[in-house]
C-alpha cells in the first residue's frame, strides 16, 4: 500500500477541507466513533429517527453476540451518548451469558421469564422472574442470563450507558470480558437484592415520591395516566 504523504496547505486553503470539484465547495470528513464502528460489527437493522409508533414492530436480525434476534434503536439526539435496543428471546429459551461495563436497564414489551444473575467466580445464582412491563435493572458487570419461560419469543427494550462506554476505553475485551466485581452493587444479601419495593419514599431535592427497588414486577401497568 502506497503511504500517503501529507500537503502543507497554502495560500486561504484549510486544513482538514477537502474540495468538491463539481460543486465548487469544500467540506470535512468526519471518521467514525468507536460506537458508532461497535454498530456496524455488531450488523443488526439500526432504526434512526425521532421516535416510532411501536418499538416491539421493527425488523429484527439474528445476533450472534447475544444469541437471539434484535435491532438497534438511534434516536436523534442520543447518538453516542445512550444505547438503546430490542431484544428477541426465543421461545422456551434463553440468550447467552453476557456481562458489560456499563449501566442496562430493561423494560419488558412481551412475554415472561427470569433472569439469573451471578458474581464472576460464583457457582451461587440469584434470580428474579419478568412479565409484561417489568423494569429492571443490572448491576454493573455482574453475569446475567434471561430465559425465556413463554411458548412465544420475548421482547425486551434495553437502555444503556454503551456509547460513553465504548468511546471511552476503545477496548471491547476491557468491556465485555473485565471480571472485576462492584460489591459496593452487587454485595451483602443478594435475595434481598431483588425484592421489588412497594413503598413510596420522599425525594426531598425534587419535591417528589419515589419507589426504591430492583426489579419492578409490571408496575407500569398500573400506574394512573398522567394528566
Amino acid at each position: 500500500m502506497t503511504k500517503q504523504q501529507y500537503v502543507e496547505p497554502t495560500g486561504d486553503q484549510r486544513a482538514g477541507w477537502h474540495k468538491d470539484g463539481n460543486a465548487n465547495r469544500s467540506f470535512t470528513r468526519r471518521l467514525p466513533t468507536a460506537w458508532e464502528m461497535f454498530l456496524k460489527e455488531e450488523g443488526l437493522p439500526v432504526f434512526t429517527g425521532i421516535g416510532m409508533k411501536d418499538s416491539r414492530e421493527l425488523p429484527r436480525a439474528d445476533w450472534p453476540r447475544l444469541g437471539g434476534k434484535g435491532t438497534y434503536i438511534q434516536l436523534l439526539g442520543t447518538s453516542n451518548d445512550t444505547g438503546m435496543f430490542v431484544v428477541e428471546v426465543p421461545a422456551r429459551g434463553a440468550l447467552k451469558p453476557q456481562r458489560h461495563l456499563y449501566e442496562e436497564r430493561y423494560i419488558v414489551l412481551d412475554g415472561r421469564g427470569s433472569v439469573e444473575v451471578w458474581k464472576e467466580g460464583s457457582s451461587a445464582k440469584t434470580s428474579f422472574e419478568y412479565q409484561q412491563w417489568s423494569v429492571f435493572a443490572i448491576p454493573l458487570n455482574a453475569n446475567f442470563r434471561v430465559i425465556n419461560a413463554s411458548s412465544s419469543p420475548a421482547l425486551l427494550l434495553g437502555v444503556n450507558t454503551a456509547p460513553k462506554a465504548i468511546n471511552t476505553y476503545q477496548n471491547k475485551p476491557f468491556i465485555f470480558d473485565n471480571p472485576f466485581t462492584f460489591e459496593d452493587r452487587f454485595g451483602g444479601n443478594l435475595e434481598e437484592y431483588w425484592k421489588p419495593g412497594e413503598d413510596f419514599e420522599p425525594q426531598p431535592t425534587r419535591g417528589r415520591a419515589m419507589i426504591t427497588g430492583n426489579p419492578d414486577p409490571g408496575r407500569l401497568q398500573h400506574l394512573p395516566a398522567a394528566g
